[in-house]
């Protein structure tokens, strides 16, 4: 099992990511400048917009997060279901731009419902699905 690296060195290199980081509205910037540099310097091995089986058909989180290099390569390209994710899943993880309210759904909607919804929401469908 991978073990996440919670050590000084790692607070450090979390601490270099945050100070120069420019907060964007943008949620792909604020993902790619942030939140997979803070997911690496943790020691996570994770997925982007993996295809998840929902009740609400085929959804792509932000973020599937394995155990290992193995659990990832074996469900990579793969819908990935309760059973699928047992055999190495963590967790299920959603990003937003930075300063997007998490309680509240947008007041000028984007893309699907779905993703216009309260995020809070968002990660309670995923954690009732898997």
């Amino acid at each position: 099992m991978h073990v996440i690296d919670p050590t000084p060195a790692a607070k450090a290199r979390i601490a270099a990511i945050f100070a120069g980081f420019t907060p964007s509205k943008i949620e792909a910037q604020t993902e790619h400048e942030l939140v997979r540099p803070i997911l690496a310097a943790l020691g996570h091995t994770f997925e982007v917009q993996a295809s998840l089986a929902t009740s609400q058909g085929t959804k792509k989180p932000d973020y599937i997060l394995y155990r290992d290099l193995a659990a990832l390569s074996a469900n990579k390209g793969a819908v990935l279901d309760e059973a699928r994710l047992a055999s190495g899943g963590l967790a299920v993880g959603e990003a937003k731009y930075w300063d997007r309210p998490l309680d509240v759904a947008l007041a000028e909607p984007r893309g699907d419902f779905f993703d216009n919804r309260n995020p809070s929401c968002q990660i309670a469908f995923y954690y009732g699905e898997v």
